[in-house]
């Protein structure tokens, strides 16, 4: 059997897909795009082997969908690449593969765990294995200017020149970089004062992580006694949301003229509770026992467990709390009588979007901040039928109206805002209220932004990754505390200086990539080498120009090893094809 290292991949970013059949037909079609392309700049193809930068770069991975509640769920399978190692004979190969099979993943929205058994597969056949998303890299921004903070760039790993790495640039040359609470701070060179990084808007959307989606709820796990995620704040009275019957959409009527709330929260099943709502309806005490949680920085497609684990990653529902956060919606207004108010809240304070019917007017406010208000006129008004995205991130407040970013007559940055543990209103973060107003909601949404995890290499261990104060830097029997109550500590911080053409990478699959904060080199001054520099750059990740293509259900399928079945003809998957952000 073959050691980890002996199977390692000698690259992050490989330069030809080494697939099979599969590879061999896309890469026809793949030859006749480079072809123009080439012409246009100067560029260069790679295929993602890893899943360091999912989701917004594939490696290999499973595409399958949740087998109860139907969400589509991108899982890691990068433990699986052994074709570049020669000493690995058929018979080992095949040995190593099954040790490393799926197994179970837990599905993001429903936290079902499904099983997968060796050689096949409790719930269905056995999902295909893809590889990884074939990009363009493009050298030309590089040769005649720098990187600019959060581009996602390919460089020479530091220790092993000969390896390429793909990461996003988040530190620049001459500042300090720190990181804390899942977030990027920066000091200029001879400064004490650190300022938050802040992600522009364009950048914020494509790194979202979805918490919940409501287009899949299960009614029946509500039938059964398990509470809905979307609930009257005060239930009672003919002034309150109304459900409809699949809990997809809701509905107020407008007729009382109080504020009526409808709020999320995060009830997310246990493994225990799962097993209890298969069997039948929950008791009277097993209803009281569920309680909601904090929202974590769970990655989806970490949420695999390999055949060899001999049983369940407890890091895999996310070891810190994700404040913040992002409401997706589709309001459709009856009149233009009446407000629409939007709502998260992060450590007790209340950052809200209230939209005016009669006028259109959105303004922003905080409730600990009574002199910041901003306001903008928008579409919302009147009879109307809108998509809205409302974030709270990196202390900025984002609105979107049918996917376009509004602006605002104020700036919407506020802080710093000195760090406190959950309050009683996290465990009901966001909120969408009605006064006055008939309207309807549907397509609800819950997300976060990336939670950037303060480890380095000096604290380097096996298991998961904590950043609190007062607990081990990792520990593999540790299930955080805010999952259902709190207070919890405050979380430690990590710095890095960085000096002349020194740049600071990270990935954004935090707990799974050997990024900046874990390198261990030294450089020829006798520093920990944990930077990448300018040296070593060479280029910048432009397009999604291939990944992996699809197979109609009507198509004819085989059976390829550990591929699992794959089906004919493929077809481009043009959902994926777009430029990298």
């Amino acid at each position: 059997m073959p050691t980890a290292a002996a199977v390692e991949k000698k690259s992050e970013v490989h330069e030809a897909p080494k697939d099979g059949l599969r590879e061999t037909v896309e890469s026809i079609v793949i030859a006749f795009v480079l072809a123009f392309l080439f012409r246009t700049f100067e560029a260069e193809a790679f295929v993602i082997p890893t899943g360091s930068m999912a989701p917004t770069l594939m490696g290999r991975h499973y595409d399958t969908t949740c087998p109860k509640c139907g969400f589509t769920v991108k899982i890691g399978a990068s433990e699986e690449n052994v074709d570049d190692d020669p000493n690995v004979n058929p018979w080992q190969r095949q040995q190593f593969l099954e040790q490393r099979q799926l197994r179970t993943h837990t599905c993001p929205n429903c936290r079902y765990e499904a099983n997968f058994a060796l050689g096949g597969r409790e719930e269905g056949e056995l999902p295909t294995s893809y590889s990884g998303d074939r990009i363009i890299v493009s050298k030309f921004p590089y040769e005649i200017g720098s990187p600019q903070r959060w581009d996602v760039a390919v460089f020479r790993y530091p220790a092993t020149p000969k390896t390429n790495y793909i990461k996003r640039i988040v530190g620049l040359p001459g500042e300090t970089l720190r990181i804390q609470n899942g977030d990027i701070f920066t000091s200029a060179a001879g400064e004490a004062e650190f300022q938050m990084e802040r992600k522009p808007p364009h950048k914020i959307v494509p790194m979202l992580q979805t918490v919940y989606d409501n287009d899949f709820v299960l009614p029946e796990l509500i039938e059964k006694g398990y509470p809905a995620r979307w609930q009257n704040e005060f239930p009672t009275g003919d002034g309150t949301w109304k459900p409809s019957d699949d809990w997809k959409t809701y509905t107020i009527s407008g007729k009382h003229a109080e504020e009526a709330w409808l709020r999320y929260r995060h009830f997310a099943p246990s493994h225990d509770e799962w097993e209890s709502l298969v069997e039948g309806p929950l008791s009277e005490l097993q209803r009281q026992r569920i309680k909601p949680q904090l929202v974590s920085d769970m990655y989806a497609y970490n949420s695999r467990s390999p055949a060899s684990s001999g049983g369940y990653d407890l890091d895999v529902l996310g070891l810190h709390w994700v404040g913040d956060l992002a409401l997706e919606c589709e309001l459709i207004a009856e009149d233009n009588q009446g407000t629409v108010t939007l709502e998260l809240v992060e450590a007790g304070r209340k950052h809200q979007c209230q939209f005016d019917l009669a006028t259109g007017v959105a303004t922003l406010s905080i409730s600990e901040l009574p002199d910041f208000k901003a306001t903008a006129k928008t579409k919302v008004r009147g009879a109307c039928k809108v998509a809205l995205r409302f974030a709270n991130i990196d202390d900025q407040l984002h609105l979107w109206v049918n996917d376009k970013l509004i602006t605002f007559d104020k700036p919407t940055t506020f802080g710093p805002m000195p760090f406190r543990s959950a309050q009683p209103g996290d465990w009901s973060p966001i909120g969408i209220a009605a006064q006055g107003a008939a309207a309807r909601v549907s397509h609800l949404r819950v997300l976060r932004d990336i939670y950037y995890v303060a480890d380095e290499a000096r604290r380097m261990m096996s298991g998961p990754v904590s950043d609190y104060k007062d607990l081990p830097p990792r520990r593999n029997d540790y299930l955080p505390m805010f999952m259902t109550d709190g207070p919890f500590p405050e979380t430690r911080y990590v710095q890095f200086p960085l000096d002349k053409d020194q740049f600071f990478a990270l990935g954004d699959n935090s707990p799974k990539s050997k990024d900046s904060r874990l390198w261990t080199g030294i450089d020829s001054s006798g520093h920990e080498e944990y930077y990448v520099h300018r040296d070593l750059l060479l280029g910048k990740a432009m397009f999604i120009y291939w990944p992996h293509a699809w197979a109609p259900d009507w198509a004819p399928s085989a059976k390829l090893g550990r591929f699992g079945t794959v089906k004919f003809p493929f077809y481009p998957n043009f959902s994926r094809m777009q430029f990298i952000r």
